[in-house]
This record gives structure tokens, sequence and C-alpha cells, in this order.
């Protein structure tokens, strides 16, 4: 800090010397009437100040605000940091918490600033500039330090020098007259009355006893349960800014002090705004002092501003708990007064008891059970005890979670003491209407929704006590008696609304009443010959409700097929054969019939068709290919025609195909078509054989042979085709002699039995051949002699 005060003599003629400016005190003297001016001009001490300002009343402000020439200086001392000296923070925290109380010191020595002797002191403040406010408004004090005090802390007066109660808490360290100011959030400066203070360090100055104005600065922020915590910061003369520096605003007029009276003046009290339990008690110290600063002998009176008491010696005991204020007065004079505040705590525990007590609660109220200590005087603070109940569960906090209805206890142990109580369960108001459930009506029917009114825990309680009943829906209606008539088919949800709040809701079925009309829904196409064919039937009532209805199947009868009945209850028709069917059904005395086209089924295998079995050389056939479903019903299909293998394809030709064969054997034929996305491929083998006979013919013709000879004629047929035909059945003749058996007797072998010209002409189904040969005689197979007149016969 710069500038520390030097309070020696030979200091104090240095900075006076060095402090006189001719300017000022001419101007001083030309504001002044002459017989205002006690001291001559030439033994005038100039007075550095940083503003001076003529109020044209005779008086004159005066601003003094450190120059960093020395006379100034200010501290802060801690509780938390005892032995901590800081004398050059650039900002001061005021503060207090449960942990810790933060005080500034402000310092002005008049003699080293050289303030005049010859001005007499109208007021005088402190003016603090607040770098950081508050957050809630608070008091704060400035008392006067009857100790000088160089380099302190929160337990030196100085290094050397202790203070007699730490913080410069006591009558010996600080006091003063008790004027408050209140800072607010939004505060920028502190205005602090130090007039009293700074008359008396005039008084000593003028007196030679040294010019030393020291100002404690604290504060407090109190309310029935307590402290506050609270906290701000101000600029000190370390700023670097002097506008911020702390500013001291001297109101003077030109006329020779008065001298201070010893009389009392004011009384100082210890401790100040103290804490002390109920069960305990304190002496309390009182101090008279005089105008000037002088301790005095006075005597005083006690006095309590609460619920406690005091005896003249100023022992304190309290007695409820909360704030006290303790006052002592001069008895000459109760204007002559302090105060100071006394939280009053709980003393220790005696008993314990629980609130409410025996109460009654419904389901609806939130159950809290608070404990209580009770002290030797009866003052009630709250406990955290441990809790346990009968039933229901309750928390640290003693909320109490019930759900059955009745009389529970609850009980509370803390520090050894113990409390109990019952808490009484009834039922609560109306939270709810529970309405029958899972309803189905007839439409036209009556079913009942009358709710019931339960609590917010389901109990039971009269449905007259939700007020009147209001129900909504869309279809239907219910009476007052909750009866609810059914209307439209559907499923339908109905609303109930109490005045008093409480709602429910319920769903009801509406099913068909009796029919007076029956209808099968048709299926609009040709069904298929494989298919199961839903058959809906709508059912419609006397309200107009048309509504598809389950037919039990003993009522539907149909040409072909038959019925099934699916998991939902709709009926399907299985019709077999292609065709044209009617279906009807009979049902409550109504009746209804539609007619149905029957198709082919889907593909269950494709096949090729044709007239022929068995095909014939250069005989054409029709070729069909053909879908098949699994009733066999068949329908044509358009194929792509092939011979596997190769050869010439049937060609396509109406509905199918031509297929003319010409060489016997075997012939595989192939139809490929695409439906829906799916190719089909049919194959099937045929037997080519040989077509119509339309020629025959046989060996021998021209030639000439023996009887002893055979001719195997080797009969042939062709077809048209040029194929032969074998296994032909010939007739024959030979030279007009029919020889049939003969000829096929041998196989076909012609054995000539005489010699000469031979026809010989052979048919079969209808077309016939010839040939021509000659026939010579063979070796002799006997030898005959002919005597004359008769013959005999020689065999060789």
């Amino acid at each position: 800090m710069i500038g520390k005060f030097s309070r020696s003599e030979s200091g104090m003629m240095a900075q006076h010397r060095a402090t006189v400016i001719v300017v000022l005190s001419i101007l001083i003297l030309s504001t002044l009437p002459v017989d205002n001016l006690q001291t001559p001009l030439e033994e005038s001490t100039e007075f550095r100040a940083y503003q001076q300002v003529d109020n044209g009343n005779g008086t004159w402000t005066v601003e003094i605000v450190d120059d960093q020439a020395g006379g100034f200086d200010d501290a802060v001392i801690r509780s938390d940091i005892p032995a901590e000296i800081n004398t050059t923070a650039a900002l001061i925290p005021l503060s207090y918490d449960a942990q810790m109380e933060s005080r500034g010191l402000f310092g002005l020595d008049l003699s080293t600033i050289g303030f005049w002797n010859n001005a007499s002191i109208i007021e005088a403040h402190l003016e603090l500039t607040i770098d950081s406010p508050p957050s809630s408004e608070i008091d704060i004090f400035g008392q006067m330090t009857y100790r000088d005090w160089v380099d302190p802390s929160w337990n030196m007066a100085t290094p050397a020098i202790p203070w007699s109660v730490s913080g410069a808490g006591g009558n010996t360290d600080s006091g003063g007259p008790m004027r408050p100011v209140s800072v607010s959030p939004s505060s920028t400066e502190i205005s602090i009355d130090v007039t009293d203070g700074f008359r008396i360090a005039q008084a000593r100055d003028i007196q030679g006893a040294g010019g030393f104005l020291g100002v404690m600065v604290t504060g407090i922020q109190a309310n029935e349960s307590g402290y506050s915590d609270w906290s701000l910061t101000v600029h000190s003369s370390e700023s670097s800014l002097e506008y911020l520096r702390p500013k001291w605003t001297v109101l003077v007029e030109w006329v020779n002090p008065n001298t201070l009276s010893s009389a009392p003046a004011w009384v100082d009290i210890e401790p100040r705004a103290s804490t002390i339990s109920a069960d305990s008690d304190i002496g309390m110290k009182s101090q008279v002092r005089g105008q000037d600063g002088s301790m005095s002998t006075a005597a005083i009176d006690w006095s309590v501003i609460g619920s406690g008491s005091i005896d003249t010696s100023g022992l304190y005991a309290p007695y409820s708990v909360g704030l006290d204020f303790l006052c002592a007065s001069w008895q000459n004079s109760q204007s002559v007064y302090s105060c100071t505040p006394m939280m009053v705590t709980p003393g220790s525990p005696v008993s314990m008891t629980l609130m409410p007590g025996n109460a009654t609660f419904s389901v609806d109220d939130d159950i809290q059970i608070n404990a209580s200590f009770l002290d030797s005087n009866g003052n009630s603070f709250a406990a955290t005890p441990q809790w346990s109940v009968s039933s229901g569960s309750i928390d640290t906090d003693g909320y109490w979670t019930l759900e059955v209805l009745g009389t529970h206890r609850v009980d509370a142990t803390s520090g050894g003491l113990s409390s109990w109580t019952n808490v009484t369960l009834v039922e609560g108001g109306v939270a709810e209407l529970l309405m029958p459930q899972n309803l189905t009506v007839a439409s036209g029917e009556r079913v009942s929704v009358l709710p019931d009114a339960v609590d917010r825990l389901g109990n039971t309680i009269p449905l007259a006590l939700a007020g009147d009943l209001a129900y909504s829906m869309d279809s239907g209606t219910v009476d007052n008696s909750g009866m609810y008539t059914g209307e439209s088919v559907g499923t339908w949800v109905i609303d109930c609304t109490a005045t008093l709040g409480a709602t429910g809701s319920t769903t009801v079925e509406v099913t068909v009443g009796t029919p007076v009309s029956l209808e099968i829904i048709h299926p609009s196409r040709t069904v298929l010959a494989d298919e199961a064919v839903p058959l809906p039937v709508i059912w419609t009532d006397a309200y107009g409700n048309a509504v598809e209805q389950p037919i039990p199947l003993i009522a539907w009868t149909a040409d072909d097929g038959g019925f099934r009945t699916t998991s939902n209850g709709t009926v399907e028709w299985l019709p077999r054969d292609l065709g044209n069917y009617t279906v009807s059904i009979a049902h409550l005395g109504l009746t209804h019939s539609i007619e149905i086209e029957v198709g082919a089924g889907s593909i269950a295998t494709v096949v090729i068709e044709s007239d022929e079995e068995v095909l014939s050389a250069g005989s054409e056939v029709f070729l069909q290919m053909m879908a098949q479903d699994s009733l066999g019903n068949q329908r044509v299909l358009d194929g792509m025609w092939s011979i596997v293998g190769g050869g010439v394809a049937p060609s396509p030709f109406s509905t199918g195909a031509t297929y003319t064969p010409s060489i016997v054997g075997t012939v595989t034929i192939q139809a490929n078509t695409t439906e829906n996305g799916v190719v089909y491929t049919a194959t099937r083998i045929y037997n080519v054989v040989p077509g119509r006979l339309v020629s025959v013919s046989f060996q021998g013709d021209g030639i000439t042979m023996t009887t002893d000879e055979s001719l195997d004629l080797a009969p042939i047929g062709l077809d048209a085709m040029g194929n032969p035909i074998t296994g032909l059945q010939f007739n024959w003749t030979v030279n007009g002699v029919d020889y049939t058996d003969d000829i096929r007797g041998s196989d076909n072998v012609f054995r000539p039995t005489a010699v000469g010209d031979v026809q010989i002409q052979g048919m079969a189904d209808g077309r016939a051949a010839r040939i021509d040969l000659y026939v010579e005689a063979g070796l002799p197979q006997s030898l005959e002699i002919i005597p004359p007149g008769n013959s005999f016969a020689f065999k060789g």
C-alpha cells in the first residue's frame, strides 16, 4: 500500500511544509469572511483535496481521494485466514458465510493530508465504489476503529498488537453509532456516515495526539431463521483508476470546531451480531463513550427485544429460537443506546414430536410426517430420524406412501429419542369412472354401461359423489339409467364424463339385428374349378344395418361341388366341374340364389392331346396343348410347336396345330407356352405306323421256273409315303383258280404243279397285283412204261 501512515511529529511537519500552495490560500482567503479566519494566512496549511466546492451558503464540500502522496490506507481482514496481511488488494471483498467473514478497513491520516484545524465538520462520509454488488439487499455498517492499525490481520491490529476481539469486534477495537446503509443488487456506491470519527480524528490532530481516522466496514443480512450468506466487492485505494478509489466527502464551514464533549454520546456492545443456543447464556459487555470518543463509566440499562431475558450485569438467557435484539442504554437518557442482533438457535433436544398427530388423510393427499426435536425451552427444530411404518413405505423426508385403507402406525427414532403416531387412510375423491368392458349387443337391443366410481387407488366410492353423468358416442343412445341402445353395427367408444371431472370409457360391439333380407355376394367373375370360392352373405336388419354375417353350412345348396367354413366363419363353395351352377341359401325363412360360371382351374399339368393315339404316315392329325387343373379339367393353351430331334414342326391351326408324319417309327412332339410369367412345356411321343395301303407288289414277274422250283412271292404293301406295309393277308389266284390257302399255307411261296404259262394275282385290302411267268417240266420224278393194252408206272 502506498503512503503508509507516518505519525511522527517531524513527518507531519515535513508534510505540511510540502503541501503549502499559495494559490489555494488566496482562494480560501477570497471566499471566506475575514472574521472567520482563526489562523493567520501565513500559518495556514494547504490541504490536498480532490475537489473543493463552495456551496454558496458558507459551507464547502471537500472530496478527498488518494493521490498516492500518502495519508491513505486500506486493508482486508478475513476470518478464514486470520494471520493474513493484505494491504495491496485492488478490490476489497466484504462477505459472510458459514465458513468465513471478510471485512474491510479504510484509514485516513488527517495530519498527513493536512486537513484544516480551523474548519468545523458538519458531516463526513466515506464513499466506496462497488465492483460486484450483492445478489440481494443487505445492510452495510461503518464503525470507527478506536485502535490505530498498521498492516492489520483478523487477529492483529498491528503485527505486534492484537485486537481485543478477533476481527476488531471488541468494544476497545471499534464502535460508534450504528447507521446501517442498505445496498441492493442495483447499487453502484456505498456512502457511510463517518462524521463522529472524522470529528474525533480532527480533535486529536488539533491536540497533537495524531489525526488517524479508521473505519471498519462490515455488513449483515439477517432473518428469523438466521444470518444469510452475502458478498460484494469494492474498489480500494490501489485501484489504477483514481475515480474508483475510496472517497472521503466532508461538508465544512469556516469556523473553529467546537470542543468535543465527554458526556455519553453512544454505547458500544460486544459481542456483536452473534449466535447462541437456546439452552445456554452469554455475558454481554457494554461501553459508554463520549462525543470525543472517551470511555465513560456511566451506568446502563439492558433490555431485550424478543423472547429472552437479560439481567443488570448483562447476562443474557435466550428462550425462543429466532432473532433477538440486545440493547444497552444510558440510564440518564434512553436516547443514548445501542442494539445488536443475537441469533438464537435450538438447544440440545430433550424430546421428539411427530406432526401431524393421529391425522386422517384421503388417498388423494400427500402424506408427510414431520419429526421435530424440542429443546428444554420447548423450541422445535427439524429432526431427521430413522422411520418405520406398519404398512406402506416412507422415505427419509417423511413422505409416507399408503395404499391400504385403515389406521396405520409410524415410528421415528433419532439420538436416543423416539415418537410415534397413527394415520388413518380413507377413500379419496372420484378419480375415475370404471365402465363395464367387453360389451356386445345386437342392434336395437340394450345393455348397461353404468360406471362404478373409484378413487385413484381403485377403492369404490358412491357414484353420486362424481356428480351428474354425461355420455358421448358416435352411434346409439344412453338413457338416464345408463342403458345403451345399439343402432349402427360396429365397435363404438362410449365416453362418460362426470361434472366433478372424473371420466371413464368403454367399447361396445353392436352386431346386426334380426335379418329382413339375405344376399350372397357374387364373385363377379368366372371362378376356377379348383379354387375355394368365398361367398360372403350380407345380412340386413330392420334398422338398415347391412353386415356380412356367417351362415351355417346346413343353409347352403348348389348344383355341383360342396361347401366348407373358414376360420372367420365365411362359407366357401368348392366347385368341381366346368359350367354354370346355381348356389343358394335358405336361412331364418329367407332365401337367395346366384349363378356362378366355373372355368378350368390353375395349371397343374400341361399335355398334348390328339384324336389319334397312334399316327399314320401321310395322315394329318390335329394336336392341342391343354392345361389341366388339379381336378382334371382342361383348357386349350396357345403353344409353340416343335419336333424334338428335328423335323418338320406341326403347323399352328385354329386352337392347336396339324401334323402329318411321313416316316414310320416314333416321333416326339413338344409344345411350349408362357402364362403369368411361368413357362410350361408339354411333350408327347407318338408311334407312327404306315399309312393307308395304296399299292401291293410281289416277286417273280416274267421269270421261267421249273416245277421242281418254288417261288417266294414276298408280297409287300406300300402306303402313300412309300413306307412298306407288312403283315398283309393276300388272297391268291393262279390262272384264275383260288390258290389262297395253298400259298398262305406255304407262307406266300408258290410251287407250280403244271407246266406252261402261269398268271398269279394277289389282292390285299382292295389293292391287287399280278405277275406272269412260265413253268417248265422239272427233272423226272417217275418212269411210266405203257405196254400195249395196259399201263404200268415205275416210280423212279
